[in-house]
This record gives structure tokens, C-alpha cells and sequence, in this order.
């Protein structure tokens, strides 16, 4: 199988119109969407006490992202895993990831930011047919109420409130 069989598509990276209207050669995280600036802040506060050196002096500029989105992405995938995380979480911080290195250059990154976006992809729809299926989770089956119990619960509330 070819190299290019092997590329999955994503519709942000393949479709020339979506591609182009990523905005690109930013240089510092003030320039990144909210939701991207709340995760290079969180991998930048990992690294501060895990790894320093590969730090800029401050905490603005992307340089650092890019030099080491594969430690990076290392970290990502072996700290955000259930149970302590979401699945989404995981998807998160990989799109953000890819995200980050599309702004900081779109051309560079494209190829790189493709699995994290597939990744992203794969979980969702993971997540997507849970849902479909209405399974819950060991931690929701944990707190499942009946409407049964609840209504005998609003009832001895509303006695308990009666009571003179």
C-alpha cells in the first residue's frame, strides 16, 4: 500500500477553501482561539516543572510547541487516558494540539496535524455510537437515579416540609 492510500481524509486539511482560511504563521499563544491557549497553557505548566529546557524565558511564544509537538504529543497520549480522563479530553488535547501547529505554520504541520485530527475523529465516533446506544458508563450507572426513586424522594421532602 502506497503512502498515499494511507492518508485519511480531513475535511479541514483536504478541503482547499477550509485549508486556506486557517490563519497561519502566528508566533505567540495570544494569537490562538481561547480553547488552544487553555491547553498550551496546561502543557506549558506540565513541562515548566517536568522539562524546562526546552522552554522559552516567558510563556508567549509558540516556537517551543512546534520544536517539540512529538514530546508533546507523547505527554497528551500518556497522561490523558481513562479512567482519570474522558476520552474526550484525550481528543481535546490532540486537536488542540494540531491546531496550534496548523497556526503556527499550516504548510510545515499539515501532515503532522493529520493523525492528531483522525485520532480526534476515531474517539468521537466512539463516543458518538455510546451515545447512539444510550450505554452508560460505570460512573453514570454509579448515580443512576430511577424516576421512581426520585418521585418517592420529592414526596417524603414535601411531608418533611408539611410537618408543623
Amino acid at each position: 500500500m502506497s503512502d498515499d492510500a494511507k492518508v485519511q481524509f480531513v475535511k479541514k486539511l483536504d478541503i482547499p477553501a477550509e485549508f486556506d482560511e486557517i490563519p497561519s504563521n502566528r508566533l505567540t499563544v495570544s494569537s490562538l482561539k481561547e480553547h488552544e491557549q487553555t491547553k498550551y497553557n496546561t502543557w506549558f505548566n506540565h513541562f515548566w516543572t517536568a522539562n524546562r529546557a526546552i522552554l522559552p524565558s516567558s510563556k508567549g511564544p509558540l516556537k517551543w510547541i512546534a520544536d517539540n509537538h512529538e514530546l508533546i504529543a507523547k505527554y497528551i497520549r500518556d497522561t490523558y487516558v481513562p479512567p482519570k480522563y474522558k476520552p474526550s479530553t484525550l481528543r481535546n488535547h490532540l486537536e488542540a494540539l494540531a491546531n496550534i501547529l496548523l497556526a503556527i505554520d499550516k504548510v510545515k504541520f499539515k501532515e503532522v496535524a493529520r493523525p492528531f485530527f483522525n485520532t480526534g475523529l476515531s474517539i468521537q465516533q466512539v463516543l458518538d455510537k455510546a451515545n447512539e446506544e444510550s450505554v452508560l458508563s460505570d460512573r453514570d450507572l454509579a448515580n443512576f437515579v430511577t424516576y421512581n426513586q426520585l418521585v418517592k424522594r420529592r414526596d417524603d421532602l414535601q411531608k418533611e416540609w408539611l410537618q408543623p
